[in-house]
């Protein structure tokens, strides 16, 4: 039934807060004049009627201090009024007796009477100022103004109520079941129908009923829109239609039948409009005896139909967009899966046929077997690297890339597309050239080392003759990456059309599956990079990628911990060995400063800017090393701190024979592989050799030493796909390895004398007993056999799992021979030295480290490194901790680099040293 209305206020402020998308639609079907305004005294909405009175538009209007439509020497009173009222909210109707005025655009003033109400909002609360234009209006209306505006007033708060009741309806039946009985609730009806209109048909459903009976239902559930029910004239009309008895009514003859069983003998149907005036459907109510609704009860029924259509039709909106939000999640975790599945299918041949080749490689002895040998592996890695591509490129869709920011130098990024690119350039009969520099940028090295690879690599692919051109400048406080091309180039209307994963440009009928650019442009938005172009006059284009740049230092040197690559100084008087050498540095990821003599040197010191050098490697020099060790002790003498140094020399002669020698110097004999001397250059700095990088953070080249054979360095390999396990079975015997191959979980765990096996190699999703059942089975019953997981499902949530679980490493397919090598060569060398059970103590040192570093983590990285370790994608922690993906991904760059780890195997060996990760309080 109706509510009564309430003339002493508009609203509790306490009530329902009402959202401000309802206020907007509320002030839009006012036909007065109304100004809501926040406790600021800002104008936070206007209907049409109000900028009217004052010559405005709504938009000149929103936003805007209520003040500027109050004559000036009246304002300081507004303002007091305004503070009173929100002290004690209470509708309060102002006439002209109170010098009430507003001011219009042209500087007229105009009397006013106002009436104020409260309003709770999603904003707080809010005035709800109704406004009457008094010019000429007499003395003796004031009082009956005063009613109407009070009457307005409850009128007001009654919507509000009815709005906030569908506004927390939880379904769209819900919402048009509120809708019918809000409306019933206004002209105080007794039955009532909304029906649906269906275009396509021309019929009217009801979806919604009060009070009318099941026959009633059954009779007009679906109605043609043409027929003479009340319903459907007010639908072809477009206007209401009310009929103050049945009995007396012509039209209605047909329908009197089933109105007499309902004791219905009126009613009204009013149409349901839709933003573009387009029919959605009918509301009818009824009454019991002949009745015709007031003027008042339409015109607020009015109000509130296109109030309620208005948020029906939003929330529909918001309903089959979040529904074309799940189906594309939907698709886009089934395309996941798919490329997953596809992706570990073609893995598993890849793979064999990459350790057969291993195999071959080791028995042909002919030149021309191998020559051919070498194109099939390049072929199978290109294969490779075509999965690679199509895994990357969904990477980057889903967006679980991690972007690691530092201060990255332009000139090794640069360095590296030449030496990767040249040969390719000069196949084509191209010229390629890649101009140094010295600048520095903020980026992640790995992501923009992609996205320029595939910007070369299609101007590569898309220029037919002529030259291509890479190289950087300053552009007010950017990095400009320039790809210039000649011929036909780069496509630029290709470039900056919308990124498809699908769209190749003209080119090659084999120009591959045009993932390049697609990639480029996704990488760019992560980097928060842009990709700009220009197509000059003839036949030249340019690429141009916008990185933030690093503003230069003052020329110096401070010594203190760095967050970039550490620098070597790299001094060798030969220039084709010190090229070489420093190409192997770069490649390894360091940084290298490097100079034929200790002058050439001490020159780059003074114009290179950047963190203290890492290390030193010099030749020995002279009359057993004094040379050399002169010059060591010059530069740390200069930089004031005690570098490491690595001294090469021409013999075998021992380091301990020189005359004081430093204990920081390493010695090396030439001729020097490559691999010693990264181990040298590794252990100098502190890190373990073959395990982890320049960083220590795992991800550099490893050293290859043989491990000690016999029975019980014997190795089980465990994979259902039969190839594959004797492919692994074969390259491992190649290298002097016992190995023996069980096809599941069950077969190994039924072997006699299994504890003997110091290694076991196995897939991760095996039939039956998966990989990680039988990892928790072989921990508790045989801890002294390490495990490393060799698997096409390297999904980061199993990595989490069994990395949690004690596995010594986790591999994906295909992998390399060597990088098998150096993952069994870090596993434990014997039983005596087991790999660690999950629950195991670390060592003392290296738990309180780990202790220290998770200490610094806030309560937000806590909650974020807990849903890494679950294997969440960035996404799904956002949308779990209600922050942006964005944010998430700050978080997550922030974990890794207080932890000092820039891989998850690495995060979950750190937070498994320690019994509980600590929480701040």
């Amino acid at each position: 039934m109706r509510l009564p209305p309430d003339p002493g206020r508009l609203a509790d402020a306490r009530s329902e807060p009402m959202p401000r998308a309802c206020i907007q639609v509320l002030a839009d079907a006012l036909p007065e004049a109304v100004l809501f305004v926040d406790q600021s005294q800002r104008i936070r909405i206007a209907s049409q009627p109000a900028a009217a009175l004052f010559g405005h538009t709504v938009a000149a209007l929103v936003d805007q201090p209520v003040d500027m439509l109050v004559p000036p020497h009246l304002r300081a009173r507004h303002a007091a009024l305004y503070d009173e009222f929100f002290r004690a909210p209470r509708l309060r109707p102002v006439l002209s007796g109170h010098n009430i005025h507003g001011l219009t655009q042209d500087g007229q003033e105009i009397p006013l009477a106002i009436g104020l109400g409260i309003l709770a909002t999603e904003d707080g609360p809010m005035a709800v100022v109704s406004l009457h234009d008094m010019s000429g209006a007499r003395e003796d209306e004031h009082e009956t103004l005063s009613a109407a505006l009070a009457q307005k007033a409850a009128d007001m708060r009654r919507l509000h109520e009815m709005a906030t009741r569908l506004l927390s309806a939880a379904t769209l039946p819900a919402m048009l079941a509120e809708m019918l009985a809000s409306a019933m609730d206004l002209q105080d009806a007794d039955l009532g129908t909304l029906r649906l209109f269906d275009p396509a048909t021309r019929k009217l459903t009801i979806a919604a009923r009060h009070g009318v009976s099941a026959g009633f239902v059954d009779r007009f559930r679906h109605s043609s829109a043409d027929d003479n029910s009340i319903g459907s004239r007010a639908l072809r009309l477009g206007k209401r239609v009310v009929v103050e008895d049945f009995e007396a009514d012509r039209l209605s003859a047909p329908y009197l039948a089933a109105a007499r069983v309902e004791g219905i003998r009126a009613g009204q149907a009013t149409p349901i409009l839709a933003r573009d005036g387009s029919a959605r459907g009918a509301l009818s109510t009824y009454f019991r005896h002949p009745h015709r609704p007031s003027g008042r009860e339409l015109h607020l029924t009015d109000l509130w139909m296109r109030m309620a259509s208005e948020i029906v039709e939003r929330a529909q909106t918001e309903q089959a967009l979040a529904e074309a939000r799940l189906a594309a999640e939907r698709a886009s975790h089934a395309k996941s899966r798919f490329l997953a599945a596809a992706n570990h299918e073609l893995r598993q041949p890849l793979q064999t046929l990459l350790l057969l080749l291993g195999v071959l490689q080791r028995q042909v002895a002919s030149t021309a077997s191998r020559t051919t040998l070498a194109r099939i592996e390049d072929a199978t890695m290109a294969m490779t690297g075509l999965v690679d591509e199509l895994t990357f490129a969904n990477h980057v869709e889903e967006g679980t890339i991690r972007v690691a920011l530092a201060d990255v130098a332009a000139g090794p990024v640069l360095r590296e597309l030449a030496d990767h690119f040249m040969p390719l350039a000069e196949a084509k009969g191209l010229r390629l050239r890649v101009v140094p520099s010295s600048l520095r940028m903020r980026t992640d090295r790995r992501l923009l080392g992609h996205m320029l690879a595939r910007l070369v690599s299609n101007a590569i692919k898309y220029t037919q003759h002529g030259k291509i051109l890479v190289g950087c400048r300053h552009d007010d406080g950017a990095l400009r990456i320039e790809v210039w091309t000649t011929g036909a180039g780069i496509p630029v209307a290709d470039i900056d059309a919308p990124p498809d994963a699908f769209h190749q440009l003209d080119g090659p009928a084999n120009a591959g599956p045009g993932l390049g650019l697609y990639i480029a442009k996704r990488l760019a938005d992560r980097l928060e990079c842009r990709i700009g172009t220009f197509s000059g006059p003839g036949t030249v284009s340019r690429l141009t990628v916008f990185v933030p740049v690093v503003p230069p230092p003052a020329a110096r040197w401070d010594v203190g911990p760095s967050d970039d690559q550490p620098v070597v100084l790299l001094v060798l008087e030969e220039p084709v060995q010190r090229d070489a050498l420093r190409l192997l540095l770069e490649h390894e990821g360091y940084g290298v400063v490097a100079a034929g003599d200790l002058e050439g040197l001490l020159t780059a010191l003074m114009t290179e800017e950047g963190p203290v050098p890492a290390a030193i490697v010099t030749e020995a020099g002279g009359q057993r090393g004094t040379e050399g060790l002169d010059l060591i002790q010059r530069i740390r003498a200069l930089l004031g701190a005690d570098i490491p140094a690595i001294a090469i020399s021409e013999s075998g002669m021992d380091i301990a024979t020189w005359p004081d020698a430093p204990g920081a110097v390493t010695h090396a004999a030439k001729p020097l592989r490559p691999d010693a001397l990264l181990a040298a250059l590794h252990a100098a700095l502190g890190t373990r050799a073959g395990g982890t990088g320049p960083h220590g953070l795992g991800e550099t080249r490893h050293s290859f030493r043989s491990l000690p054979r016999g029975a019980e360095q014997d190795i089980a390999v465990i994979d259902d796909d039969p190839a594959v396990g004797e492919a692994v079975c074969e390259a491992l015997v190649a290298q002097g390895r016992t190995v023996q191959v069980f096809a599941s979980g069950e077969a190994f765990l039924a072997t006699p004398g299994r504890g003997n096996f110091r290694l076991v190699l196995m897939d991760l999703s095996l039939p039956d007993m998966n990989g990680l059942a039988l990892l928790r089975r072989l921990r508790s019953e045989q801890p002294a056999t390490a495990v490393i997981f060799l698997t096409g499902d390297g999904d980061l949530s199993g990595a989490v799992e069994v990395m949690r679980e004690g596995a010594a490493d986790f591999l994906e397919k295909p992998v390399q021979i060597a990088d098998l090598l150096a993952s069994i060569e870090r596993a434990p060398a014997s039983r005596q030295a087991p790999h660690p059970a999950p629950h195991a103590a670390p060592d003392d040192v290296e738990k309180t480290l780990a202790r220290e570093r998770l200490a610094t983590l806030t309560k937000r990285e806590l909650e974020v490194l807990d849903l890494i370790l679950v294997g969440q994608l960035n996404k799904n922690i956002a949308a779990d901790l209600g922050i942006s993906e964005r944010t998430t991904e700050h978080h997550r760059q922030s974990v890794m680099r207080k932890l000092g780890v820039r891989s998850v195997a690495m995060l979950v060996r750190m937070t498994v040293q320690v019994d509980e990760v600590p929480r701040p309080h």
